[in-house]
């Protein structure tokens, strides 16, 4: 009796042995594949986060490179308007500095001198018969200087960039101060493609935002290029 009760106890310890060698993997497996499983959700999540983060940050972004808004401050009595590269029309003058926002860069220019007609004929006669010139002194890419009608048909001129031929502008000066302002159709339409992640401005990213400073707005031709060199050899 003896020997069968300590031989009925051997199974039972045998049985349980195999019980828990059996069972003690699967217990470990379930616990690292819950880990893991965690760890890659966790990472899914915080990618997410990221990506709706910097999907947000783009559009705000995208919703201020829309507009300008410029103040000056000097002498003169002007008004003028543009629309995109078809019309600039305008009268009177100023010399003046100016400071502001220009579609997604703050900005500042000293001795800026606008003239529109009838003074636009009689300054600086030797660049040509233009009637509208925007000349900024030591800021090359910013002159400008047109026939008023259809301005891309002019050579002796900054060229603005195809995203920003459609820029509507309106500018008045009286006295001492003076406020120009500024909506970019071209820039609206980024603003609208980018809500479906369309980014034709290539400013959705840390490069591109970077770059995207004011003088990329506006393009000099060739000609202001040959006389910028010419000058620094002068130098």
């Amino acid at each position: 009796m003896e020997s069968n009760g300590n031989r009925r106890h051997l199974i039972e310890t045998v049985r349980i042995s195999r019980f828990t060698v059996y069972s003690s993997p699967t217990t470990s497996h379930r616990s690292k594949f819950s880990a893991v499983s965690s760890i890659v959700l966790s990472s899914l999540l915080l990618c997410s986060c990221a990506a709706v983060q910097d999907y947000g940050a783009d559009r705000v972004n995208d919703l201020f490179d829309i507009f300008r808004l410029e103040g000056k401050a000097g002498y003169g009595v002007s008004f003028g308007a543009k629309a995109g590269e078809i019309i600039h029309l305008g009268a009177g003058s100023n010399l003046s500095s100016a400071f502001g926002w220009g579609y997604g860069e703050v900005y500042a220019i000293e001795n800026r001198e606008t003239h529109y007609i009838p003074v636009s004929p009689f300054i600086y006669t030797n660049s040509g018969p233009y009637l509208h010139k925007d000349i900024a002194d030591g800021y090359s890419e910013a002159t400008h200087k047109c026939a008023c009608l259809l301005p891309f048909t002019t050579t002796n001129k900054a060229r603005p960039s195809l995203l920003h031929s459609f820029d509507i502008e309106a500018e008045i000066f009286a006295g001492i101060l003076g406020i120009r302002a500024g909506f970019s159709l071209g820039e609206f339409t980024d603003f609208i493609l980018g809500l479906f992640t369309i980014d034709i401005a290539g400013d959705d990213n840390y490069d591109g935002r970077r770059d995207k400073i004011i003088e990329s707005i506006i393009k000099p031709d060739a000609e202001i290029k040959k006389k910028d060199k010419n000058e620094e050899k002068k130098h």
